[in-house]
């Protein structure tokens, strides 16, 4: 299984390549993609790869088949489980912020969240019908992937899940490490998923060969590379 890679070029003055998956990869894409492996491995002067994960690292199936599903399918006996750990309350409080945003916005799914002395099952149940909602409609947003970041860590900690990446992802993830080129992945989902992802594929432990994650909370893939080209 070898992955299907488009990418953005940078300008030629860069020292940077940004790849991320394409909605309908062609040849023209993957060929220019390839081209631009091959001259980060030839020598010249760039300094770093950005990654994606969805279509790029990794199959969109494993995102939407089985990360997806296993946060929406466990999401209440997470929230039952940790409801009264800090981290917890730290996801609450930003699942809250969020709805009462979508509220005001008329964000399709959006319900209410009663206070915390209204009780626990019926908080819960409130925050389980945003959550679904959000899942639902693959909303790119900080505090439903903080959520779900922490939901496939026990996922991953009970083995319930590996992390899938494509054949040919482990090989040129060594290449470039040799080769002093520094490898980062850039997802929206959360960084602390991006690293259970990449320690725990069926290939092993790939982060040795990782420089950094990054997040949505960074903004656009053009500030990361601004932010790269600046240090």
């Amino acid at each position: 299984m070898r992955s299907h890679l488009s990418s953005i070029s940078l300008p030629s003055h860069s020292h940077h390549i940004y790849a991320r998956s394409a909605t309908q990869p062609g040849a023209q894409n993957k060929k220019k993609l390839r081209a631009l492996i091959r001259i980060a491995l030839a020598g010249t002067p760039q300094r770093s790869v950005v990654l994606d994960i969805e279509g790029t690292t990794s199959p969109i199936s494993f995102v939407t088949d089985v990360l997806f599903p296993y946060a929406r399918d466990n999401v209440r006996t997470h929230l039952d489980a940790t409801y009264s750990t800090r981290e917890t309350k730290d996801d609450i409080a930003l699942l809250r912020a969020q709805v009462e945003q979508d509220l005001a916005e008329g964000v399709p799914g959006a319900v209410p969240v009663p206070p915390d002395g209204a009780g626990k099952d019926r908080v819960v149940d409130a925050l389980v019908a945003n959550v679904e909602a959000m899942i639902a409609a693959d909303r790119k947003i900080t505090s439903l992937k903080q959520l779900q970041g922490h939901i496939w860590r026990t996922g991953f900690e009970c083995q319930e899940i590996k992390g899938v990446v494509f054949d040919d992802v482990p090989p040129a993830l060594e290449r470039w490490h040799a080769s002093g080129i520094k490898t980062y992945i850039y997802s929206s989902g959360s960084r602390e998923a991006q690293r259970l992802i990449f320690g725990n594929t069926t290939y092993g432990d790939l982060r040795r060969h990782l420089c950094g994650f990054f997040d949505a909370t960074i903004g656009y893939a053009v500030h990361l590379v601004s932010h790269l080209s600046a240090h």
